[in-house]
């Protein structure tokens, strides 16, 4: 959306086409990366109006430093082949200011990318960018799962899960020069970040419930780092002026790329807090955001197999959670301004919403 050329796609040549293509669905990582940490409690019309400004404005700024060859940081010895920093940790630094500032959920403290792959010789890169992904995807998930195992004593789907993102993520700045070793020992440090990144969130509240912020920005800062030391031409094998320079311009960026993503981040979310548009209603979040906003569950009930024993038990917890918000709802809220506007829906009634939720689950069995 911003520029001086080819606004809109206006007589876009057409070998430009996967440019577009990956620029998109880069932009479009970048949002869904935050849209993980303020999940269950954002304002959907913020969400969208928040879209609409990290891909039309605040990304693109700096995919053009680091991938335009007319950038700043493209002219320097700076490496990040897939996004490692330019797109990921990009992303979870506006994930984690979009955490702090929007607060947590309700009760929850209680207790080749470079945009073408026609070119000679990329079979080759994309081959070996795909072999050190996947390497790196399955070490980290299996190092956090059995990690998490060591500290909590349970074997957890959602970490391993999550492990395997932030190898993937961390892979990217160099996965077309990484040899598969080298690849295993990226992604073994990744686990270990991962892991205390994930425990220090919880330690400092901050909310963050798919753990983007870990993911990403932990995974990002990590792969841009790890390039330069890794990769076949780096530090550690050969300790040379050049080497050294992309490590020195690959930190250099990454300090750039969290210094204007915190600062572009703290004002968005200041003005859409400040106007009401980033929170949703107390009543939106006890119900939630998919009942409150489209009246259709997210996960209905009839896609699984349980049975109606499970149904009636989770229409108890949901009656009792209820319950306990009409007569203390300060233990479930932070202390937000709430208040109607054009963009929120009217306020719903919780006990009718309950009935329909267990008239459904009734219906169902």
């Amino acid at each position: 959306m911003i520029g001086w050329t080819y606004f809109g796609l206006a007589n876009i040549p057409l070998q430009l086409c996967s440019h577009i293509f990956f620029q998109g669905t880069f932009a479009a990582t970048c949002t869904t990366i935050v849209s993980g940490a303020v999940a269950e409690r954002v304002s959907f019309p913020g969400y969208i109006l928040l879209s609409i400004i990290l891909t039309g404005f605040i990304y693109p700024v700096q995919a053009h430093w680091g991938w335009s060859s007319q950038g700043w940081l493209k002219q320097t010895e700076f490496r990040d082949y897939a996004g490692s920093g330019l797109v990921h940790l990009c992303g979870g630094t506006l994930a984690f200011f979009g955490a702090l500032i929007l607060g947590p959920r309700a009760g929850r403290f209680k207790r080749g990318a470079e945009g073408s792959i026609t070119n000679p010789g990329d079979g080759v890169a994309v081959a070996r960018s795909v072999l050190n992904t996947i390497i790196s995807c399955c070490i980290a998930g299996q190092l956090v799962l059995i990690i998490n195992r060591l500290i909590t004593g349970y074997w957890s789907l959602t970490k391993m899960i999550n492990g395997s993102l932030t190898g993937m993520v961390c892979i990217c700045a160099g996965a077309d020069r990484y040899y598969p070793w080298a690849a295993s020992i990226v992604a073994g440090f990744a686990a270990v970040f991962y892991i205390c990144c994930s425990f220090l969130m919880v330690k400092i509240k901050i909310d963050d419930p798919l753990d983007a912020i870990s993911v990403h920005f932990v995974g990002g800062l990590w792969g841009l780092i790890a390039a330069p030391i890794f990769m076949d031409t780096g530090l550690l094998y050969s300790a040379d002026e050049k080497a050294v320079l992309v490590l020195v311009w690959n930190l250099l960026g990454a300090g750039v790329i969290i210094v204007y993503n915190g600062i572009a981040g703290i004002i968005i979310f200041s003005i859409l807090k400040k106007i009401n548009l980033f929170r949703t209603s107390a009543e939106c979040e006890m119900v939630g955001l998919d009942w409150f906003y489209s009246r259709e569950p997210a996960y209905p009930t009839g896609a699984y197999n349980i049975t109606s024993r499970d149904l009636k038990s989770d229409s108890e917890i949901i009656t009792q959670q209820t319950h306990e918000y009409q007569h203390q709802p300060s233990q479930f809220l932070p202390p937000v301004q709430q208040s109607d506007n054009l963009f929120t829906p009217d306020s719903v009634n919780i006990d009718d919403d309950i009935f329909l939720i267990q008239s459904n689950m009734e219906i169902e069995c």
